[in-house]
């Protein structure tokens, strides 16, 4: 059996358990495992739905050795935050994912009007969140330095499931959270070493990598606006070297220290894109 359908049978089999509780009014399955994107570190992950949720927001099981995360939300909470103006985290989980199970059968056109909603507003109504994440992922990053794994997984789950394609939008339109140039090009490379698909490189990020986020480098350091030094002493030595030669075209992928281990994913990407 293959990794997605072994995940999403471990789902169905939740939900049966879960639909024993009168309580529970319905559960998505959403995420990479939904979407038949998993990978050895997957897991599953189910919103439910409750009349009277548990006082923790989230829960996790193991089954047959795989997470399975429940995420809890209460009749009034969806009520409120499915509305336009509601939480974009959940429109997307809703939108994009897989209705398993509807009590009283209330849902389907629930669905369908989250799918109707553009990426463009779920990109916009994704900056606050994505705000947030990426001072999150930051503090990911300086752990990952010390070589501790389980903080490079868990980013890279995290982005996988919910951010990612959002973010990428946020990035053409210039709709991004963080508005000096250079916060904004170190922020754009956040979501690259933390794509769990190779496919998404070709098929998604990389058209509008190229389509806004290379130019906006490259004008950047055509204009001066590239400070060594203060790169450096901001993000780090990493940084300077990937983009300052980066945006002035200095080839500087022969240069990047194969040595520096939090450069090596970026390094990959960036060998596809030339």
């Amino acid at each position: 059996m293959s990794e997605d359908k072994e995940l999403r049978l471990i789902a169905s089999n939740m939900v049966k358990s879960l639909k024993k509780n009168e309580e529970v009014v319905a559960v998505w399955f959403y995420g990479a495992a939904q979407r038949g994107r998993s990978w050895d570190e997957s897991d599953v992950d189910l919103l439910v739905l409750m009349e009277d949720p548990p006082a923790a927001p989230d829960t996790r099981a193991e089954r047959n050795g795989v997470t399975v995360h429940l995420h809890w939300i209460g009749r009034e909470t969806f009520e409120m935050q499915i509305k336009p103006a509601g939480d974009p985290i959940l429109h997307s989980r809703i939108g994009g994912g897989e209705l398993l199970y509807d009590r009283d059968n209330q849902f389907k056109e629930l669905v369908k009007r989250m799918r109707s909603y553009s990426d463009e507003y779920r990109a916009y109504h994704m900056i606050p969140h994505l705000n947030a994440l990426l001072h999150w992922a930051r503090d990911l990053r300086k752990r990952m330095a010390l070589h501790d794994e389980r903080p490079r997984r868990a980013a890279a789950r995290q982005w996988e499931v919910d951010n990612h394609s959002s973010a990428v939008l946020l990035i053409e339109k210039g709709l991004y959270p963080h508005n000096e140039p250079m916060t904004q090009a170190t922020d754009a490379r956040i979501f690259v070493p933390n794509l769990a698909d190779p496919k998404d490189l070709e098929t998604f990020v990389k058209p509008h990598f190229e389509r806004w986020v290379l130019p906006q480098l490259r004008a950047w350091g055509a204009e001066g606006d590239f400070d060594e030094a203060m790169l450096q002493s901001k993000y780090g030595a990493g940084s300077s070297t990937y983009l300052l030669e980066y945006a002035t075209g200095e080839g500087w992928i022969k240069r990047v220290k194969t040595s520096d281990r939090s450069n090596l994913p970026i390094q990959e990407f960036l060998y596809r894109l030339a």
